[in-house]
């Protein structure tokens, strides 16, 4: 039935009446207690259904181009993952300390900061937002997926058909350029790092640099869109505003990347 169609139903019938008649107008603090039911819902569900989908489960459900580009085969195997942050605009806070960690020179204004990871089958998951005043690299490093990281691709082990073994397959963390991070995933059950070359302003590169660096800034397209979807929620959108509960917006975040 098309849209015409059903408002000439709702005028002429029963229900346009009995709207009229009761007064369902919802009140603020039922629509709140419904929001916060289901956030709560949907955070223990993210809580127990893990952030990472198995190397089996990935292999399965990813694009046969990835596996071309990653040269996945039997005897070397990839577990990919691209990291990403964005900024979510906040009001100007009144005390120093906050103003001072939420400030970000990099979008000029107050802003909070949360991490975002896609794995090539698409699946995708959120980490906690920061103040907009650390950087990247920073946070890269202290906000706690390395951690989990490792200690997923730890629990989940692959067999190798070619040398008949049981392995542990590194994830493969790729980063923009203005990442940090070499160091820190390494020192993470070795986890590997692809990102873009960095070179001085006046450096020129080789030709297999810059087709390298080309590469993963194409692969990384994925990953954007993965960053514009996680704040879709009308909650996000709006950005923090005065009165607002910092806990409960950040759980929305959360919560939101994961569905």
């Amino acid at each position: 039935m098309d849209r015409s169609g059903f408002k000439r139903n709702l005028n002429s019938g029963g229900v346009y009446r009995i709207c009229e008649e009761h007064d369902y107008e919802s009140q603020e603090k039922y629509m709140q207690a419904v929001f916060c039911q289901k956030l709560l819902f949907v955070k223990r569900s993210r809580q127990r259904w893990g952030y990472f989908m198995t190397y089996a489960e990935d292999l399965e459900l990813r694009k046969n181009k990835w596996n071309i580009k990653y040269q996945e085969r039997d005897g070397a195997k990839t577990r990919v993952i691209m990291l990403d942050m964005t900024g979510i605009e906040a009001y100007r806070f009144g005390a120093a300390d906050l103003q001072r960690n939420t400030y970000s020179k990099y979008y000029a204004g107050n802003y909070f900061k949360g991490g975002i990871g896609i794995q090539l089958c698409s699946w995708g998951v959120t980490w906690a937002l920061w103040g907009g005043h650390e950087s990247d690299s920073g946070y890269h490093k202290s906000a706690g997926y390395l951690e989990a990281q490792e200690e997923f691709q730890k629990k989940d082990i692959v067999h190798n058909t070619t040398t008949n073994i049981l392995e542990v397959v590194p994830f493969t963390n790729i980063l923009d350029k203005g990442y940090r991070a070499h160091a820190a995933n390494w020192r993470h059950r070795e986890q590997l790092t692809a990102q873009p070359i960095f070179g001085k302003s006046d450096q020129q590169f080789k030709g297999s640099e810059t087709k390298y660096s080309a590469s993963i800034a194409s692969d990384r397209g994925a990953n954007e869109r993965g960053v514009n979807i996680s704040k879709r929620s009308g909650i996000i959108k709006q950005g923090f505003k005065p009165g607002m509960d910092a806990a409960l917006f950040d759980d929305a975040w959360l919560s939101w990347g994961y569905m």
